[in-house]
């Protein structure tokens, strides 16, 4: 929902969004046949289900799926991109990554492309990682045009951590006004139900 609302907004912005379709892959193929026969992982792709259906019908455009950090790059030198955006639910908590730095756009190499956050989010009240990773991401968020967070202690953990200016902003899904709803993803829902 975070996404169809950031990609709405920016449309009635005037910005032709796309989005970049990262994808973690597998680290090797027992860990794929892990994932692919525990029963654990069957049941939560069958939950999926519903969520591929959305994304094919309201996440769009979309890139191919990319799971590797030269493949990123690649992507963004061709296309020529003039800004690319990350932002919301815990994006920026490295515990909860399985894609390294990706969400602080290490792959985006030109200075022509802006790097910007809107509601990114830390998950947590601090930052608990080590000093070479936050030394990393210090250097990362440096780069950003514009950084804003989802929590106020996201504020103060750009401020205090990284010594980069943050500014506090509402979630995406609180963007939109009730007719932005009703017009696409419940106009679906109430056609069926007539």
């Amino acid at each position: 929902m975070q996404l169809f609302a950031l990609k709405l907004t920016l449309i009635k912005l005037g910005v032709k969004p796309c989005i970049i379709n990262r994808y973690a892959g597998y680290r090797t193929v027992l860990h794929k046949i892990y994932y692919t026969f525990h029963p654990k992982y069957i049941l939560e792709r069958l939950t999926w289900i519903l969520f591929d259906q959305f994304s094919r019908q309201y996440l769009t455009p979309k890139t191919e799926k990319y799971n590797t950090d030269s493949s990123l790059n690649e992507f963004c030198e061709k296309e020529n991109l003039d800004a690319v955006i990350v932002g919301s639910d815990q994006v920026w908590r490295m515990d909860f990554s399985a894609i390294g730095f990706n969400y602080f756009f290490d792959f985006v190499k030109d200075n022509k492309t802006r790097k910007i956050s809107y509601a990114a989010s830390f998950g947590n009240n601090e930052w608990k990682e080590p000093d070479s990773v936050t030394t990393h991401v210090k250097k990362l968020l440096k780069e950003f045009k514009a950084i804003s967070v989802r929590e106020k202690s996201g504020v103060n953990i750009c401020l205090n951590t990284f010594n980069v200016n943050a500014t506090h902003v509402l979630d995406p899904t609180l963007l939109l006004m009730r007719e932005d709803y009703e017009s696409t993803l419940l106009k679906n829902y109430s056609d069926k139900m007539n």
